[in-house]
């Protein structure tokens, strides 16, 4: 079965093909919106999403775009971790959603690429729009993984590296 083959779903027609570091740049600019959407709490400039994602298509990444009418309109970056898929990054192009590419996007890839092995993925809690998205698809909470981050003053002052006029800290 061919891997570049096109997707339809009732409102749209694309194409989907794989692709490899060359097109990082091109993926950049969409990984930029990504991380803007989702309010990601790091910065990166295009050129370090670029060589991130270069980065990542060496190693162990593989990506697919949906195309339309020649345009890349969304992409699909994923790697094979032996007993499950992890996607990393499912993306739309603002100008493209809310028209079933998303989902049209997943079927392909499930028809097309994933063998019928689990598919894991991570999305930040506070992005209600995605964890809509996921769940209406039939993914499901399997971990619930929480992260806290360092507090600059608190953290030096419990290795006693530091002191904060009146105030007093048991450690």
């Amino acid at each position: 079965m061919s891997n570049d083959a096109p997707a339809t779903n009732l409102f749209q027609r694309m194409t989907v093909v794989k692709v490899d570091e060359s097109q990082a740049e091109e993926l950049a600019d969409l990984n930029r919106q990504l991380l803007e959407d989702e309010r990601h709490p790091e910065s990166m400039t295009r050129a370090e999403l670029a060589a991130r994602m270069a980065s990542w298509l060496q190693e162990d990444h593989t990506c697919y775009v949906a195309r339309r009418a020649g345009a890349t309109v969304g992409y699909c970056l994923f790697r094979d971790a032996g007993r499950y898929f992890y996607l990393r990054q499912l993306f739309i192009a603002r100008s493209h959603r809310r028209r079933g590419l998303a989902t049209a996007l997943l079927d392909w890839m499930y028809a097309h690429v994933w063998d019928g092995r689990p598919v894991r993925l991570d999305v930040f809690a506070h992005n209600e729009q995605a964890v809509a998205f996921y769940q209406a698809y039939g993914f499901r909470v399997a971990v619930l993984r929480m992260e806290r981050r360092p507090v600059p003053c608190y953290t030096a002052l419990a290795h006693g590296l530091a002191s904060v006029p009146g105030r007093s800290f048991r450690v």
